[in-house]
């Protein structure tokens, strides 16, 4: 897909916001470390890889939702949001 220019001011870099993935790797970590918690598996290393497989995973769930649902830029010149 092609960057979208501003609307407001013309400038030629908008940023992605990437709402969902940040949110998504919060959400991720917090489930696999609860969830990790009823495991057989404890320990430190074990609730490290929940921590870090959680937050992957909900990254990418949140990836696929900023590109496909929400769509929101800021423009680094002027600061405007837009969604496509």
């Amino acid at each position: 897909m092609e960057k979208p220019k501003c609307p407001g001011c013309g400038g030629n870099y908008m940023a992605p916001q990437n709402m969902a993935q940040r949110i998504g790797a919060v959400l991720g970590s917090i489930l696999g470390v609860v969830g990790k918690l009823g495991s057989i598996f404890k320990g430190p290393a074990g609730v490290l890889a929940a921590l870090l497989a959680g937050a992957l995973t909900g990254q990418k769930v949140g990836q696929v939702f900023d590109d496909h649902v929400l769509r929101r830029y800021r423009c680094t010149k002027c600061g405007k949001e837009i969604s496509l």
